[in-house]
């Protein structure tokens, strides 16, 4: 007689992610002249927003951020040479946007025309990092 085999649950070390601090996490960013951030799927959804910004404005610079994104990862991925995309700012009408990717998801800060866009790319990619492990979980 031999003893039973038991299967046991792999022990996973996972960062999980918490949908009540997800908006605290963003608001982190909220300085600097960074007035809004955002998570944006790959899709241009707005998954979550910290910062004062009218829903549909925030919809549309969602879509926005998301298409510029598409465009540029697309032109980068033609030209091996170029590297990887890692951050792109740029400048719309009444505000400025530094945009990061986080696994399937892009961290968009928007900050006022004057805001530093060295601060605004700093944050944006500080932010994506933190949060890609938590959203690669997700999205997997």
């Amino acid at each position: 007689f031999s003893p039973p085999i038991t299967a046991r649950a792999p022990v996973m070390s996972a960062t999980l992610l918490r949908p009540r601090a997800l908006p605290e996490a963003l608001a982190e960013a909220n300085t600097d002249g960074i007035t809004v951030t955002m998570l944006v799927d790959y899709d241009g959804n707005l998954m979550a927003m910290a910062g004062t910004m009218a829903e549909d404005q925030a919809i549309r610079t969602a879509a926005i951020a998301c298409n510029a994104w598409q465009i540029h990862q697309t032109a980068a991925e033609k030209t091996p040479a170029v590297g990887a995309l890692q951050c792109i700012l740029f400048s719309l009408e009444k505000n400025q946007l530094a945009v990061a990717q986080a696994g399937r998801h892009l961290v968009v800060c928007s900050g006022a025309a004057g805001a530093p866009l060295g601060m605004m790319k700093a944050r944006a990619t500080a932010l994506a990092r933190k949060l890609k492990p938590a959203l690669g979980k997700v999205s997997n």
